[in-house]
């Protein structure tokens, strides 16, 4: 019975921590330039309070948005730039919405896009839970968006379905977020293991001379 009782509670905590953790993030989203910062922090701060039960949801959220700031700054912008310019150059370039260019350039810009959010989701994921350089983030993130084709499809459809149903009823805004993170805490993990070679405890390492050690930000404050 106690057994049960501590599940139960254990459960509501987490879901109490998913959606502080998700207010976080809507909150340190709002310069929109901080939306990198916030989204590595939020990966974060699920995988060690929720995956490794260690730490404090504000505590290591704030921590680790300190840390990766700097690193994640300079991409919002070019990101932001990309996706207005994939569609704001087809309709300015092709005038003629009948064509049959216009229909071929929709749907490479689609793919494009589907593409460049790919990117974005594992660069600042990668940054939340690596310490690495921002080339080596932007290698392995446009290495992930090219490769697993069923992981990143995965990926896309839980985002996207989770983001119209956010947008039909916004109070789960305050939940999407957390739990869309914890979901990839298990898909992305999967992932990062075929790409870098590391072991899942409290002093991971990566073994290439090119990487540095694994993120000293999990360990105990």
């Amino acid at each position: 019975m106690f057994t049960q009782d501590n599940k139960v509670l254990d459960t509501i905590y987490k879901v109490i921590d998913i959606i502080f953790v998700s207010i976080l993030w809507l909150i340190t989203c709002l310069p929109v330039i901080t939306i990198g910062a916030a989204t590595a922090s939020m990966y974060n701060t699920v995988i060690k309070v929720h995956r490794q039960s260690r730490g404090y949801v504000f505590r290591n959220y704030f921590s680790s948005f300190k840390d990766n700031f700097l690193t994640t700054l300079p991409f919002m912008p070019v990101i932001l730039l990309l996706a207005v310019g994939l569609f704001g150059i087809g309709y300015l370039l092709v005038p003629n919405r009948e064509q049959l260019i216009y229909g071929a350039y929709l749907m490479l810009t689609f793919f494009m896009f589907l593409e460049l959010v790919l990117f974005s989701i594992h660069l600042f994921l990668l940054a939340g839970r690596f310490q690495l350089t921002r080339k080596q983030l932007l290698g392995m993130a446009l290495r992930l968006s090219f490769s697993h084709a069923p992981q990143n499809l995965l990926i896309l459809f839980v985002c996207f379905g989770l983001g119209w149903i956010t947008l039909e009823y916004w109070p789960l805004s305050m939940v999407f977020p957390g739990l869309f993170t914890f979901f990839m805490t298990y898909l992305e993990e999967m992932t990062f293991h075929k790409v870098i070679n590391y072991e899942d405890d409290l002093k991971e390492t990566v073994p290439d001379d090119d990487l540095p050690a694994w993120d000293d930000r999990f360990d105990d404050q």
